[in-house]
């Protein structure tokens, strides 16, 4: 079973993760009936989509909003403003039971380039700037929510000298699982990188940023679906007009670089 679908079913019991002494009957009935809903939304399906999910990036507002853009220009004159990434998707089928997504995105400089020290996200040392991911409580970013409740959300990045990796998840509860639509783009998430400053080093490099992953899950009369996004508006850009930095990796799927 993918991890998206362990998370909504544990969601879904509230003693499950963190039981006491005065709660452990409790915990104890809970936890069985977790291992019951997880192994029911484990259940492969053979319900093949017959249109892939679509995938969008855009900086400044959701994809389809007239603000978005592919590519922002950053000021190293230290009045540079954080900037903020936006992660959309059209699910492609009709659903009641929409219960989350897991992605990736990666970050590239020129090939043969190192990042700089800019895209050092992430915990511990590296930890200097954190980004921040949000994930909308409306429709007020432009574009409706997929979700219709709180659920639970997870980034975790890494680096290496050449590329970075970005991996975001999030689910709601099976019982809390949201109806959507094909043809209606809906807002994911969105990412708020700081402030860019002359004392980054190469503070004006050119970054190509790539949506190279979207899982959507599903739960269909308790079975398990997850299935495989199409990344349409796959690239967006950091200092690259008309995203020319992204050209070298257009032609097939980025891979993690060791």
């Amino acid at each position: 079973m993918n991890r998206l679908l362990w998370i909504a079913a544990f969601l879904a019991v509230p003693f499950a993760f963190q039981p006491d002494r005065s709660e452990a009957s409790t915990s104890r009935k809970a936890a069985p009936t977790a291992v019951k809903a997880a192994a029911a939304v484990s259940a492969s399906t053979d319900s093949a989509m017959r249109v892939p999910p679509s995938l969008f990036l855009s900086w400044r507002a959701p994809h389809g909003v007239s603000r978005a853009v592919e590519n922002v220009v950053i000021e190293c004159s230290g009045e540079a403003s954080p900037e903020t990434l936006y992660v959309s998707y059209d699910p492609g089928q009709s659903s009641e039971t929409f219960i989350g997504m897991d992605i990736s995105l990666y970050f590239r400089a020129t090939r043969g380039d190192s990042l700089s020290s800019y895209w050092s996200f992430g915990g511990g040392t590296m930890n200097r700037r954190n980004i921040r991911i949000e994930f909308p409580a409306d429709s007020s970013w432009g574009l409706p929510r997929g979700f219709r409740a709180q659920g639970m959300g997870a980034p975790n990045y890494r680096r290496t000298r050449e590329s970075g990796q970005l991996e975001v998840i999030f689910a709601v509860p099976l019982d809390q699982a949201a109806p959507i639509r094909p043809g209606q783009v809906y807002c994911f998430a969105r990412i708020i990188f700081p402030a860019a400053s002359p004392m980054d080093e190469n503070c004006g490099q050119p970054v190509c940023i790539e949506f190279q992953r979207g899982e959507f899950s599903f739960s269909e009369f308790g079975d398990g679906t997850s299935v495989l996004g199409r990344p349409v508006r796959r690239f967006a850009s950091w200092n690259s007009p008309a995203s020319k930095v992204c050209a070298e990796f257009r032609a097939a799927p980025g891979s993690w670089t060791r």
